[in-house]
């Protein structure tokens, strides 16, 4: 399967913190034909392994998690009211459809509801709803979904011309799909290090897979993909942009080692990159991974995206292209 048509295939599919399980299936089922092993482990992340000569571990991560709601109450028979499920912006909710997977297993319809303009005084008008005033209308259902039941936007990856996809879950499935791509790659070369690929599960929840998992893996070095934001109009400096290529983060996260070589690599192999200073935490599983056990060197590559958290986000395929070909290069120089 082509990296594009994986990326929407796998950035469509349901999977909030802790439910993973549809994605993973996905990504195993796929990655396992380019894969000596690949398994899961007690928290549900998902472990490929491609084996080299043995001359040292590599470990290539990304979350596979994506932001979600909870039902958190029943009104009636019609109207839910629900919580956020990671760094869910409630601005955006009103007026989104949902799909609310049930604890029984089946699948619901949802519309997020708020009063119409035209019903709402004048003085509300130009107001931002109140969280507590959002509501999910379920009253398209035969049935009902149940309390606690998991939900998200309702908002399929589709094609903004050659290079440009928008949709839910581009953070980080991105990353799951460059990974992806880059075992089907290694399929074809030698390579001296063996590669563990990680697609963890619950980072939107706080990061506990990918350090349960980079604990068992114990690698010597961790490359940590995630997603950065992008053409931000002058808000962050330096501004990274769609089409410039993966950024890669440099501060007191990532090993300085790591990122030299890197960008050696870009540099080496004509790859598009970008700078990202990171001046603490990064905000991805990096912060986690390099604490475990004596401490792992990590480096953090980033896709960039447009739009985060939102049903809209938007990513360039040409820069996960430049990411499969920069850890391609990595790898073959490790």
């Amino acid at each position: 399967m082509e990296l594009k048509e994986f990326l929407k295939l796998i950035a469509s599919e349901y999977g909030p913190g802790g439910y993973e399980e549809n994605v993973v299936k996905i990504i195993q089922e796929n990655i396992s034909k380019y894969s000596d092993e690949v398994k899961t482990d007690n928290s549900g992340n998902l472990i490929a392994f491609k084996k080299g000569n043995g001359k040292g571990k590599l470990l290539l991560e990304a979350h596979v998690d994506e932001i979600g709601l909870v039902v958190s109450k029943i009104v009636n028979e019609d109207y839910v009211r629900i919580h956020m499920v990671g760094g869910v912006d409630y601005k955006i909710l009103p007026g989104q459809r949902l799909k609310i997977f049930g604890r029984n297993g089946k699948v619901y319809r949802g519309v997020v509801g708020m009063l119409a303009p035209h019903l709402q005084k004048s003085s509300d008008r130009g107001k931002v709803i109140d969280f507590d005033e959002l509501f999910v209308d379920v009253s398209m259902n035969d049935e009902k979904p149940e309390l606690g039941s998991m939900a998200v936007l309702d908002a399929p990856v589709v094609e903004l011309g050659e290079t440009l996809l928008t949709g839910k879950a581009l953070d980080n499935r991105s990353s799951c799909a460059v990974i992806f791509e880059v075992f089907k790659t290694l399929s074809k070369i030698k390579h001296d290090a063996d590669i563990y690929a990680l697609f963890s599960v619950k980072e939107e929840t706080g990061g506990v897979g990918a350090t349960v998992a980079s604990f068992s893996i114990e690698p010597d070095i961790a490359i940590i993909l995630d997603v950065t934001h992008a053409d931000v109009n002058g808000s962050m400096e330096p501004e990274i942009k769609l089409d410039g290529g993966p950024a890669l983060g440099i501060g007191p996260t990532v090993n300085r080692e790591v990122f030299e070589t890197l960008k050696k690599a870009a540099e080496e192999n004509n790859v598009k990159y970008q700078i990202e200073p990171l001046p603490g935490r990064s905000g991805t599983d990096a912060d986690s991974i390099q604490l475990v056990k004596k401490g792992i060197k990590t480096g953090l590559v980033s896709i960039p995206l447009r739009y985060m958290h939102t049903p809209a986000e938007i990513v360039s395929i040409e820069d996960l292209k430049e990411a499969v070909r920069l850890l391609t290069a990595y790898i073959i120089k490790f």
